[in-house]
């Protein structure tokens, strides 16, 4: 699917912007100029909403960061697992969880 086009922005005093909007929920006669910025009022926010939201890179770096000692933390008890067996799987499982989250801290860092 083709990107849509961005909407230019226009400079509109927050006064007009609510008069117009004012007028068109109340019925009263709108001159051309005024259907216009109406118009692009209302793209304007459509677009507002359909644009995914972005995580904030502080918060997600800080979960990762919280992920990544909670796996290490894990991994250090699963080797005290008495039962060979499970103990290998335990840590074979978190050791890939710690990897997981590094690399994911390690390619949010490189984007910097």
């Amino acid at each position: 699917m083709p990107a849509q086009p961005a909407i230019p922005t226009i400079e509109l005093p927050r006064e007009a912007a609510e008069a117009v909007i004012r007028k068109s929920m109340t019925g009263e006669p709108m001159s051309p100029v005024e259907w216009n910025i109406l118009l692009h009022l209302r793209a304007e926010n459509m677009q507002q909403q359909l644009a995914p939201p972005v995580p904030q890179t502080s918060v997600l770096m800080d979960e990762l960061r919280h992920d990544l000692a909670k796996a290490e933390n894990e991994l250090a008890c699963a080797d005290m697992i008495d039962n060979h067996a499970r103990r290998q799987a335990e840590m074979e499982r978190w050791r890939r969880r710690r990897d997981d989250v590094k690399a994911q801290i390690a390619r949010i860092e490189e984007s910097f």
